[in-house]
């Protein structure tokens, strides 16, 4: 991602849609001192899948504005490599959970349900997406 800037990769727009969502003009907004302004005590992670960096870059917000954190996007933070997120949200006495809780009340557990009927009722699928 040489030569991109957070600012530029924080909006969370995949590669493959990039085209087709604009982004809003501007600066980026004092994510900080709206969380702090809002009083709000926890953030929930709904980003699409892929946008790793803005991820990350949310935590990070999180983090500063003294919010806990629940990740819903196959993105490791609260069980990521070393302890890393996990140890940072610990020294700011903030609760970190989740990890792909996307996958288990959102599009893929739906996925799965619904194929799993079908082929308990007969239907026989040759692929599925």
């Amino acid at each position: 991602m040489s030569g991109i800037t957070a600012v530029e990769r924080h909006h969370g727009i995949g590669k493959y849609t990039s085209d087709l969502i604009p982004r809003a003009e501007g600066p980026t907004d004092d994510i900080v001192g709206i969380l702090k302004d809002r009083e709000i005590n926890v953030v929930i992670n709904y980003l699409p899948v892929g946008s790793e960096e803005a991820t990350k870059w949310y935590v990070e917000q999180a983090l500063a504005a003294g919010c806990g954190f629940i990740n819903c996007v196959p993105v490791f933070i609260a069980s990521g490599s070393g302890n890393y997120w996990q140890r940072r949200f610990k020294e700011a006495g903030a609760p970190i959970i989740g990890d792909d809780l996307k996958s288990q009340v959102g599009a893929t557990i739906v996925h799965r349900v619904l194929t799993r009927l079908f082929m308990d009722r007969g239907v026989k699928l040759e692929r599925s997406y």
